[in-house]
Parts: C-alpha cells; sequence; structure tokens
C-alpha cells in the first residue's frame, strides 16, 4: 500500500451555525500536520495542499466557508 492511500477521516462540527463537515485526508498528511503545522508553525496549505481553502479553514478554527464569509464578507483582511 502507497503511503497516500492510507486515509484518516476528520469530522468538524462548525461552532457558529453547527454544520459538519467530514474530510477525507491522507494520515501520512494528517500526522504531518499534526506535528508541523500545529506544533512548529507551517501553514495548513503547505501540509495538506490538496483541500480547499474552505476545508482548511473548517478544519484549522471550526468554522464552515459560508459562516467565515459572513463574518467576513470582504475577506479576512478586507481586500476582496
Amino acid at each position: 500500500m502507497h503511503e497516500l492511500d492510507d486515509i484518516v477521516t476528520l469530522e468538524r462540527v462548525c461552532k457558529t451555525c453547527g454544520k459538519i463537515g467530514v474530510f477525507k485526508i491522507p494520515r501520512i498528511r494528517y500526522i504531518a500536520w499534526l506535528n508541523i503545522a500545529w506544533l512548529k508553525g507551517a501553514y495548513v496549505q503547505d501540509v495538506v495542499p490538496e483541500l480547499s481553502a474552505d476545508a482548511r479553514e473548517f478544519l484549522i478554527s471550526s468554522v464552515c466557508g459560508e459562516c467565515f464569509d459572513k463574518t467576513f464578507p470582504n475577506g479576512y483582511w478586507g481586500d476582496e
């Protein structure tokens, strides 16, 4: 089996609206995310680039894309 074939299923509940998000990522990337992104400050988009920006945000903040867009209608930095 290839290391990217071993999949982890992660579930998050949006802390704003209660929507449930289910994400499947390779276990090796999940371990890297835990060890590198959280502990050493790497960016999640560098560790799991196959996920969309909304999915990555949901994973790290437990806020779904719709709620994020309602909270920040002009983008996070106000530049959209």
